[in-house]
């Protein structure tokens, strides 16, 4: 275990020092030949790893490894020589949401194989845990969505036709509906648990956020409707972030709580920064030749939004019932429902 920290080390200052160092050389003599050789470095440090016969040649083959930090880089510039500019911006999006697909189906593969899994994936096999999940990966999506676009709709000069010139501070202000909405409807979404179980608010909650998105696909050249989506969308993250919490604890044993509700919010954590890069592709790769987004791009953004909100209704809507739960409870080891 003593050499655990240097094995790890030189792979973070490998990487750290090569990265720079690689993307120069990449920008100098060619992208495509620094790529090849970064693959071929990481391949041999695969290889040395696999046969190292002591703690010495490890360590190198971990520093050969940390070349593998220039892929990203590489990519990123390839990607900008290749690709007309329009292109660009959804094209990183992809690149993006590829890398973090893989490293969960990397980190799921690990995790089923090894002996104390740091998340225990059974837990997914539960019916109240996947359909939270989803809903909470949805969520993510679409609430970054929405913080995407709203502020940048609002800060847009009035000349283009379809912005309403706000300050940054202004703008900020237009968020505060969704807030207060959070506020308002977190503890209702509390007592309709306690009452009829988390899959209405989820369920309520689902439809509130994706209303909040079709009234502004359809239509958002006025002011009001961009404050009515505010407000659905603080109505709809209070009533479904109470309700997938509940959900998660009334579907697991007792001392798997933090475990189950730990990998909810790595789902939101997912859904956001996909969200995040895929709505910012869209709203790069619409644009004018000075920069600024077409209307286009914020009605395109509104409807896949939209597109994904519906994913969190069906989920919802396949989450186990009250009584479901109370009769599952026994055979999950989860503590009396009542």
């Amino acid at each position: 275990m003593a050499g655990v920290p240097r094995v790890m080390a030189s792979y973070l200052l490998s990487a750290s020092v090569l990265t720079p160092i690689l993307g120069r050389l990449g920008d100098m003599v060619g992208k495509r030949r620094i790529m090849i050789l970064v693959l071929m470095l990481l391949l041999a440090g695969r290889v040395l790893a696999a046969l190292a016969p002591n703690l010495g040649v490890l360590i190198v083959a971990r520093v050969l490894q940390g070349a593998a930090g220039t892929v990203m880089p590489l990519s990123i510039g390839i990607v900008r020589d290749e690709l007309p500019h329009d292109k660009v911006g959804v094209t990183l999006g992809l690149l993006s949401a590829i890398l973090g697909a893989l490293a969960l189906v990397v980190f799921v593969v690990v995790e089923l194989r090894v002996k104390e899994p740091l998340i225990d994936m059974r837990l997914f096999k539960i019916r109240g845990v996947w359909t939270a999940n989803v809903v909470g990966l949805v969520f993510g999506f679409a609430m970054f969505g929405t913080f995407v676009l709203v502020p940048t709709l609002l800060q847009l000069p009035t000349v283009t036709g379809y912005g309403f010139g706000e300050s940054v501070s202004s703008a900020g202000l237009f968020l505060l509906p969704t807030v207060l909405m959070m506020v308002v409807f977190g503890p209702v979404a509390g007592i309709l648990v306690r009452k009829i179980g988390p899959k209405p608010p989820m369920v309520f909650g689902a439809l509130f956020v994706t209303a909040e998105f079709v009234i502004p696909a359809l239509n958002h050249a006025e002011l009001w409707q961009v404050v009515v989506s505010g407000q659905l969308t603080g109505a709809g993250i209070g009533l479904a972030f109470v309700a997938m919490s509940n959900a998660i604890i009334e579907s697991v044993p007792i001392h798997q709580t933090g475990e189950a509700s730990s990998v909810d919010t790595i789902a939101r954590t997912i859904g956001s920064s996909i969200g995040t890069a895929v709505i910012a592709a869209l709203i790069t790769s619409h644009g004018t030749s000075q920069g600024l987004p077409l209307d286009d791009a914020f009605t395109i953004g509104f409807w896949v939004c939209a597109a994904v909100a519906v994913l969190a209704i069906i989920s919802a809507l396949a989450a186990p019932s009250m009584s479901k739960r109370r009769e599952q409870a026994p055979a999950l080891g989860v503590e009396d429902l009542d």
